[in-house]
């Protein structure tokens, strides 16, 4: 259970900032998870809170890379084509069940990918350049070093091979594993109450009456929340009435690390949200709007002194400013040493021409269509044109981004970011 959080006097007036403005204003208030174990079978998806090395070597000692016989190098040197050599086999070395003994001058084993290099053995005779008896195996080709892996080829004991602040992908968990980790320590998951507000919102599945509109932002802002990394704890739905969002805000904050709303966050009437983060004692406001389309009505701040990110109520909307916003600050209260995807950003080539959205940067929704000759890719507008729908944004794989008063030429180049 979180601890009630203290209140903090409400800001005097609204804020208007550009977008890079709000992505640094909204990282530097995240503060950073506590710390828990789990389970490797737990981890993929956990973001590492300690540097992880390894507990052993890897292999633990000399073992074959290959199939055939081990034996001494020196035994095997003076081996060729028309001039064959044979040893003295005297056991079998296998992955789980090495031989015990020593092989001495003019003896060798069997031995199998995996398994370990028998003492005395310095070399491996490759299983297709032998033949082998009941006792002795004759070869015409020298016994090869190199199909020896050394003891740590692959891992040493005491070496960080993941730091702190990793994703745990299924490729980092193979890691884990292999360096003897059964458990690891990871940043605990922010818990995220989703607050969808409006009088005219039904539930998915409903048939909504004239005027009315399908909550798609409570299981989208759910679901993306989610995928970067949050518990979410509660996906509530409050109407336009002041005292009872207020009443929702504090109760589900008592238990939350982060609260976010959609719709309301406008400097309208009925703008419920905007008005308990500009007008209320417990609400405190960092900006109050963006310079950015779409998701201008987009704010941050507190409220009863639980960090609040209000997104605007049209569902596209929301969810390209939750990528951007409340991406950023997912990141940095997990400790998360990647880059948030609005601020690993890359270049693409612009396949038709983007137009600025004037004062304020454009977020586009757009689709990677193929690669050019330099090897740029190239992005064109989802669905041939420019839009905050859901639609668009559901057949983008990808936003193009543009500057204020920046319009970018067919062929020219363009930031985009990747979309979840």
């Amino acid at each position: 259970m979180v601890a009630p959080h203290a209140t903090q006097p409400a800001e005097a007036t609204a804020t208007a900032v550009a977008l890079d403005e709000a992505v640094a204003r909204v990282t530097e208030t995240a503060g950073r998870a506590h710390t828990e174990l789990v389970t490797l079978d737990d981890a993929a998806g956990r973001v590492l809170a300690a540097d992880l090395a390894s507990r052993g070597d890897l292999p633990n000692c000399h073992v074959s890379a290959m199939d055939g016989y081990a034996c001494r190098a020196s035994d095997t040197a003076h081996a060729r084509s028309g001039a064959p050599a044979t040893l003295r086999l005297v056991g079998e070395s296998a992955a789980g069940r090495p031989f015990a003994g020593t092989v001495g001058p003019g003896e060798a084993t069997t031995i199998f990918t995996g398994a370990p290099v028998p003492q005395g053995a310095d070399a491996i005779l490759r299983l297709e350049d032998a033949w082998r008896s009941a006792e002795t195996v004759t070869f015409e080709a020298p016994a090869t070093p190199g199909d020896i892996r050394a003891r740590a080829d692959q891992l040493a004991a005491g070496t960080t091979y993941l730091d702190a602040g990793t994703l745990l992908t299924p490729r980092a968990v193979l890691l884990a594993a292999a360096m003897g980790h059964g458990a690891v320590a990871v940043a605990a998951r922010p818990r995220v109450a989703v607050v969808v507000t409006g009088d005219e919102i039904v539930d998915p599945g409903q048939e909504p009456a004239r005027g009315q509109v399908v909550n798609a932002n409570g299981p989208a802002i759910a679901a993306l929340a989610r995928a970067f990394g949050a518990a979410v704890v509660d996906v509530h739905h409050a109407g336009d009435d002041r005292q009872e969002l207020a009443r929702t805000l504090r109760d589900l904050g008592l238990d939350v690390d982060l609260l976010v709303t959609t719709g309301g966050a406008a400097a309208g009437r009925y703008d419920q949200v905007h008005a308990l983060l500009t007008g209320d004692p417990l609400g405190r406001a960092e900006f109050t709007r963006v310079q950015v389309r779409p998701g201008g009505p987009a704010s941050f701040g507190s409220y009863a002194g639980v960090p609040l990110l209000a997104l605007p109520g049209n569902p596209a909307a929301a969810a390209v400013i939750f990528q951007v916003l409340g991406a950023a600050w997912l990141y940095r209260y997990l400790g998360r040493t990647d880059l948030p995807p609005y601020l690993a950003r890359s270049h693409a080539r612009a396949a038709g021409p983007f137009r600025h959205a004037k004062h304020k940067t454009g977020l586009w929704p757009a689709l990677r269509s193929r690669a050019t000759a330099d090897d740029a890719a190239l992005v064109e507008a989802a669905g041939g044109g420019h839009g905050d729908g859901p639609a668009l944004l559901g057949q983008a794989d990808c936003l193009a981004i543009t500057a204020p008063w920046q319009d970018v030429p067919a062929g020219g180049q363009i930031e985009v970011m990747d979309l979840v």
